[in-house]
């Protein structure tokens, strides 16, 4: 299964207390209120241009422990309960892992490339079952629209990373998650979700510059590089917003790996990765860091490419899909994973300071409702309110007489006025 950065408590021996904790986090509740005021400006969005409701797609991103899996599970906790009362579905770029057996056929395809020796790099996911499935959650949404009884569902692949001695399998598609239609936000996270390709000029500058690439050829980076296009391709048009935390320092991701290995361990009473195994699995990782991550720190995921720009990037998105500005959040976390910067940005020139102390004067955006930041009301709240219309009405029957008397007295006087 897709493993939960640990931080603090262990939310296995307190759940409530470490869902109050991890939903008191900067990061969470700054990403909250992102996802709330964007999702109302996507339904404003539909709205406008007559288009059916349909899942609003987040993206979400962040190295190996930085705790993005525990945030993302947490937001969807929230939005699920009063006040919001949404549908979401979460699930991540690690569910999508090839299986074991193709995992070992890819590495023997690619046997002097040290990259694709074990998971995580770009080429060892299932891209067709990622594309089968963001289609199938949008088939089953509509299929539920027009037949609202039929609670369609789909099944979520699970993959569990302690099988193999820690090198990890798909579960078989019984043990898979059913979600069920209708599906208001689609959160889909991952390590590496908005790093962009470069171009070879690019590619060989960042490689020259970046220790953590140079520890491998030039020809295992460009593999990479390359295969990293088919993600941008199937994946990446998907994301109506995004959100972004980055590490202080990469010297960060080792750490925070090996806390969410030892949490892991000690949580579930399985065999995994030795810190040394960590430490090797976290290298293989750091090309990818050092060439793709600071373009996204910097540019942010809708910046156009170097190259050829997406369906989905730039100011207004050529593919007609949701454009309102500052689409994209990013949060700087420090070792402690504490948020020490944020900002939200569409592109360099345009970064604005997204802090809790700040946010309520988005509110005023034209792309948001100041009501969105007020508490929709709850069954109570509409079933008092409901009961004082109701006294009201019973009143007005009640003195029928009197109220019309006392009106026609008002009428008279006003003519006399007059």
């Amino acid at each position: 299964m897709s493993g939960s950065a640990a931080q603090g408590i262990s939310s296995a021996a307190a759940p409530n207390a470490y869902l109050r904790e991890v939903s008191s986090l900067d990061q969470t509740q700054l990403a909250l209120r992102h996802i709330l005021e964007h999702y109302e400006g996507f339904r404003k969005f539909l709205l406008a241009n007559q288009k059916p409701t349909q899942p609003f797609h987040v993206g979400f991103s962040g190295c190996q422990g930085s705790g993005k899996t525990t945030t993302c599970e947490t937001l969807a906790t929230i939005l699920r309960q009063e006040p919001y009362n949404l549908s979401v579905v979460v699930f991540s770029l690690d569910d999508l892992y090839l299986t074991r057996e193709d995992q070992k056929k890819l590495a023997a395809d690619n046997s002097h490339n040290r990259l694709l020796e074990f998971r995580g790099q770009f080429g060892s996911h299932d891209l067709d079952l990622a594309q089968r499935l963001f289609k199938d959650l949008g088939d089953a949404h509509r299929q539920y629209l027009e037949s609202p009884t039929s609670s369609p569902a789909v099944g979520i692949p699970r993959y569990d990373k302690s099988l193999h001695q820690g090198l990890g399998d798909r579960l078989p598609e019984s043990q898979w998650t059913k979600v069920f239609a209708p599906y208001d936000i689609i959160i889909f996270e991952g390590w590496s979700l908005g790093f962009k390709h470069l171009s070879d000029a690019a590619l060989r500058e960042a490689y020259r510059n970046s220790p953590e690439a140079s520890k491998f050829t030039f020809e295992e980076v460009s593999k990479i590089n390359d295969n990293l296009r088919l993600y941008e391709e199937s994946i990446y048009p998907y994301f109506d917003i995004f959100c972004h935390m980055a590490p202080s320092s990469l010297d960060n991701v080792y750490q925070w790996r090996l806390q969410q290995e030892h949490s892991m361990k000690a949580a579930r009473g399985v065999d995994g990765m030795s810190d040394q195994q960590v430490c090797a699995f976290v290298d293989t990782y750091m090309p990818a860091y050092g060439l793709f991550l600071p373009n996204l720190t910097k540019y942010g995921f809708y910046h156009e490419s170097q190259d050829q720009p997406q369906s989905y990037e730039g100011a207004i998105r050529i593919d007609g899909q949701y454009s309102a500005p500052l689409r994209h959040l990013r949060l700087i976390l420090n070792p402690r994973r504490r948020v020490v910067e944020s900002s939200r940005l569409d592109e360099p020139d345009r970064c604005v300071p997204y802090t809790i102390s700040n946010w309520q004067t988005k509110a005023k955006s034209l792309y948001s409702s100041p009501s969105m930041f007020r508490p929709r009301g709850s069954i109570k709240t509409w079933s008092a309110a409901a009961v004082v219309l109701v006294g009201v009405i019973a009143f007005g029957y009640r003195y029928r007489r009197e109220v019309l008397l006392w009106g026609s007295r008002y009428r008279f006087v006003g003519r006399r006025i007059k």
